[in-house]
């Protein structure tokens, strides 16, 4: 971005400078793939932060400077690294190396006179402190109906506790149990923290949204959204969240409601870390495309500082439509992805039925995952392919770097690919789901970009990695969750086995470039005691502060579904069955239909509140 030097400094002092840059900038400067910012310092030691500055011009660019470092960040010049001051040939690129020596929260530039690219993301470094917090949330049913379920780990999942069940507050009864990755919502599906405070939400039972917000890290917790605040749209007759987002203050939350005749989009926002709510999207605001008849709801939603997006599908009276909106605060929105939309081009196969799942940003570029139904030019037959769009100016055009010709590398790829799940950290992403084979089984699927989402490789089909050995090849099987922190990132579903579903996971130690399988049947060997035993499971959510893990799901010992939670220290390499029908505890009155489906990373009362679900 472009910026008056003097405006900059400013900003930059007071540590509020945006993120964003423009895709026209002379220069992009985002974290170095494969590598994560710090976020702590031991007192007396450094660390170290790694950009990578790159020219996008055509001309070389000569005489650049670092501005807006404090006097506990220096640049590191040696041999390898960024010259001070930066020089840079056309399209070259060169490794920013800033060591820290203590705490830091401030962006910084690249200048020269009054042209100056700020970074894609600020640093953010405190001295070294409580270790940040592990949750998950899901639900559990007891003799009065549904219960929402929260544990809390503050040892990288070693030990844990439930802080939020049917019995520590008071919640909203008759909760209707829902069992699925998509809708409608679990009682808890989703979690997202900013600084100490974390949210969770879903459905206060059959007609209701539910939040949950906790201001001491997921030591306890409040509802902030149920069936009666904050007041509903008029109109509101049944609704319920399947997404939220937290960025420094702003949480933003999105789902979809009925108003006795028709389900609408439904967005709800906060501007003091989810303590206080606000309906902000609805059947009337903001105006809904003119060829809109019904929708199924935003079931993404994302934010980069204020950007925010939200992702779904809608229907019109010839079909289903991709539908994105975007907003610079959370609370305004516009609808930037629709039928007709101007600025989208969809695929040029695209026949009906595209569809969202989840949303995200690499840097300053926004990103979609779900799939779409083609019209195959030669066979005259329809397909459904996963696709991804590409927004590089906060969500208002999109492209779409991955579609039915990206899947032509996947040899046994028949019909039916979707992406389920979305992750990135720094230029680093991947988006997991599955598909069907030539032989009618479901595979899973994963594919990653090294580049901020500009385009994509397919890593993961039934043909590569190896698939685990009792994998029937017309079995049914994939993905519903991804993380990537780092070098590392996990993807996780399950796969059956005969009648039975088991617990997936397969994980890469380099930027998504191979991968291996490291849970699925007997591996890891589940504890077995009297009267339990892993009989079924799998996983829906996962997360990872560097390279501690926890992936989550429920099981079933062959009687009763339990919740189930596994921990990994090594980036997903190994793993440890950690949360059963044994430890810990069950909340008193458990009957059964207990499960994970939301993980996040709380953050200790020592870090800032800028930092946020740590990667």
């Amino acid at each position: 971005m472009k910026t008056n030097f003097t405006n900059i400094t400013l900003l930059l002092v007071l540590g509020l400078g945006s993120t964003a840059v423009s895709a026209g900038s002379n220069f992009t400067i985002y974290p170095k793939v494969g590598t994560t910012l710090p976020t702590t310092v031991n007192s007396g030691s450094s660390v170290s932060a790694y950009y990578t500055i790159t020219n996008n011009t055509y001309t070389s660019r000569v005489g650049y400077q670092i501005v807006g470092l404090p006097n506990t960040v220096t640049q590191n010049t040696a041999s390898g690294n960024c010259s001070s001051p930066v020089t840079l040939g056309p399209r070259a690129s060169c490794t920013l190396q800033l060591d820290i020596n203590g705490a830091v929260s401030a962006n910084f530039a690249l200048c020269k006179g009054n042209n100056c690219t700020e970074a894609a993301a600020p640093l953010n470094v405190v001295l070294a402190s409580l270790n940040p917090p592990f949750l998950v949330g899901g639900q559990y049913q007891e003799a009065a109906g549904f219960a929402p379920l929260i544990a809390r780990s503050a040892d990288f999942g070693a030990t844990w506790s439930y802080t939020l069940t049917g019995n520590s507050l008071v919640y909203p009864p008759a909760l209707v149990p829902q069992h699925t990755h998509l809708i409608p919502a679990p009682v808890l599906q989703a979690s997202s923290c900013t600084g100490n405070t974390c949210v969770m939400v879903g459905n206060s039972n059959s007609t209701a949204p539910l939040a949950a917000t906790s201001t001491d890290g997921g030591l306890t917790w409040r509802y902030s959204i149920t069936a009666t605040t904050p007041a509903a749209p008029a109109g509101f007759v049944t609704g319920y969240l399947m997404d939220v987002y937290c960025s420094r203050t702003l949480c933003v939350a999105s789902g979809q409601y009925n108003n006795g005749s028709s389900d609408y989009p439904l967005v709800v926002a906060s501007n003091d870390s989810g303590l206080t709510w606000s309906y902000v999207m609805n059947a009337n605001t903001p105006s809904l495309p003119a060829s809109y008849v019904t929708s199924n709801g935003m079931r993404g939603v994302n934010c980069n500082g204020t950007q925010c997006i939200a992702v779904g599908q809608y229907s019109t009276s010839g079909g289903n439509g991709p539908l994105i909106a975007v907003s610079g605060n959370g609370f305004s929105w516009t609808y930037s992805m629709y039928l007709g939309a101007p600025g989208t081009t969809l695929p040029s196969d695209y026949l009906n039925n595209g569809n969202f799942i989840k949303g995200n940003h690499a840097g300053v570029n926004f990103l979609a995952a779900g799939n779409y139904q083609n019209l195959d030019s030669g066979s005259g037959m329809t397909f459904y392919y996963p696709w991804i769009a590409l927004s590089q100016d906060n969500g208002l055009t999109w492209s779409f770097p991955l579609s039915s010709s990206t899947a032509s590398t996947i040899t046994d790829y028949a019909d039916n690919g979707m992406f389920n799940a979305l992750s990135c950290s720094g230029g680093l992403c991947v988006a997991a789901g599955s598909y069907t084979n030539s032989s009618s089984g479901t595979m899973p699927l994963a594919a990653v970009s090294t580049n901020g989402g500009i385009s994509w490789t397919y890593k993961i089909s039934g043909n590569s990695p190896a698939l685990p050995s009792d994998y029937p090849v017309t079995g049914t099987g994939g993905f519903y969750a991804a993380h990537c922190s780092g070098s590392t990132c996990i993807v996780a579903g399950n796969y059956t086995v005969g009648a039975n579903s088991f617990p997936l996971l397969a994980n890469s130690q380099n930027n998504g470039a191979t991968w291996s399988y490291s849970v699925y049947r007997n591996v890891p060997n589940y504890p077995t005691s009297a009267g339990d035993s892993l009989v079924s499971g799998d996983f829906t959510t996962v997360t990872c502060v560097s390279k501690n893990c926890i992936a989550a799901g429920s099981y079933n010992n062959g009687t009763t579904t339990y919740p189930l939670l596994a921990i990994s220290t090594n980036g997903g390499v190994t793993w440890t069955y950690k949360i059963n029908s044994l430890y810990p505890a069950l909340p008193t009155g458990y009957v059964g239909a207990g499960g994970f489906y939301a993980s996040s990373t709380g953050i200790s009362n020592f870090l800032p509140a800028s930092l946020k679900n740590l990667k």
